[in-house]
């Protein structure tokens, strides 16, 4: 019936027949597959601890740096190692230029002695599944947003480029965790910068008497991490739980069926056939 649909199959046949079982015509015709969207990991919303202990990294695409600050000089490939806590989405960037092994345990040992010895570092996701590494995903874009509008087509050399990386940092670090309330009177909000020095990367020094006791500044800051992390689980936490994606229970895939592999790049009709050999659920 020249996959003319359930109708004229049914006209012409008169008999038992499941047109979705038709290769054709469900890839003229398919169904995206979703499923309810899963609970956040133990490590996005575990009990207060020192920022990075539990990490996400991810690098951004080559840039161009200049081998020097001169007429001529040549340019060679560099990159960007996004470090990012999972708890506080506090950002590190560090600038490397390979890909090697050698490359990231380098960049690792300069993150680690700066931020403290993580416990937790996530480098693995399944291809093409951001909702495994959404965080960071969406962090290396914010990194781009600013890295464009900052230097556009230039190229700097390694020092410049650590120079503007460092500010980018401290903006990203500086972004409020929750949205702002509409009291024009609330002058503070919570960011992950607090969580790394006490304020905001950007705010202006705060001025402190010269003769303030040290235990007395001691408890002050052991008041405002507390104060910082009530919040954290107040108002963060709950912005977390909100799904407005991913909210309705479907079938689950299985193992051995036959599937399409969803491409962007092509219409449907030039999907690849697939079969599922492994599942990876959460």
């Amino acid at each position: 019936m020249l996959h003319g649909g359930a109708q004229l199959t049914l006209a012409h046949t008169r008999q038992q027949r499941v047109i979705r079982k038709c290769v054709r015509c469900f890839c003229a015709n398919p169904t995206i597959s979703s499923q309810l969207m899963g609970d956040l990991p133990l490590h996005r919303v575990n009990s207060p601890q020192r920022p990075f202990v539990t990490t996400g990294v991810d690098y951004t695409g080559g840039i161009e740096l200049r081998a020097a600050r001169i007429r001529g000089s040549n340019t060679y490939k560099g990159y960007i190692a996004v470090f990012i806590c999972l708890a506080t989405k506090a950002v590190h960037l560090e600038l490397v230029t390979g890909l090697t092994t050698e490359h990231f345990l380098l960049s690792f040992d300069r993150f680690t002695g700066r931020r403290g010895m993580t416990v937790y570092l996530k480098v693995w996701h399944p291809p093409q599944s951001p909702n495994f590494g959404g965080l960071w995903v969406a962090n290396v874009k914010s990194v781009k947003h600013h890295l464009k509008r900052v230097i556009a087509d230039r190229k700097l050399t390694y020092e410049e480029m650590s120079s503007v990386l460092i500010s980018i940092e401290a903006c990203l670090n500086s972004r409020p965790l929750f949205p702002l309330t509409a009291d024009a009177d609330d002058l503070e909000v919570l960011t992950t910068a607090h969580f790394l020095i006490g304020d905001s990367t950007l705010a202006p020094p705060e001025y402190r008497p010269a003769s303030a006791k040290f235990r007395e500044h001691f408890l002050l800051q052991e008041s405002m991490l507390r104060h910082f992390w009530d919040g954290w689980s107040r108002d963060w936490l709950s912005h977390l739980q909100q799904r407005s994606k991913w909210s309705q229970n479907s079938e689950n895939l299985k193992l051995d069926e036959l599937v399409l592999v969803k491409d962007d790049r092509f219409p449907p009709s030039q999907w690849l056939l697939g079969r599922i050999v492994e599942l990876h659920p959460g």
